[in-house]
């Protein structure tokens, strides 16, 4: 099943596996390097999130059609979409009670 998902993946999001892993190394430097500390570096280079919003939605489907039947993430929003608009709603009313 591993391995179906995983091709299924890169099908999805138009990558092979190779680009995929290069995907990952760039999006671990920037995390490491800009987001979790400022290192040495000057430059940042930002990683397409289109990618990684692809990747996220393929998982998040499988998850709800093969998994959260029988698992521990039953009760998972089977709609990403509208939970994501909730989400960012709900983040945009706290910003605005407390003026942030």
């Amino acid at each position: 099943m591993c391995k179906e998902f995983y091709s299924d993946m890169l099908e999805e999001i138009n990558l092979n596996s190779d680009q995929f892993q290069d995907y990952i190394t760039g999006m671990r430097t920037y995390r490491d390097k800009f987001l979790a500390h400022l290192d040495e570096e000057r430059t940042m280079h930002i990683p397409k999130m289109e990618t990684a919003e692809k990747a996220i939605k393929f998982l998040h489907g499988y998850l709800v059609s093969v998994d959260a039947l029988n698992s521990d993430l039953a009760g998972i929003p089977t709609d990403l979409a509208k939970y994501c608009r909730e989400c960012c709603s709900d983040a945009v009313s706290f910003l605005d009670r407390y003026k942030i």
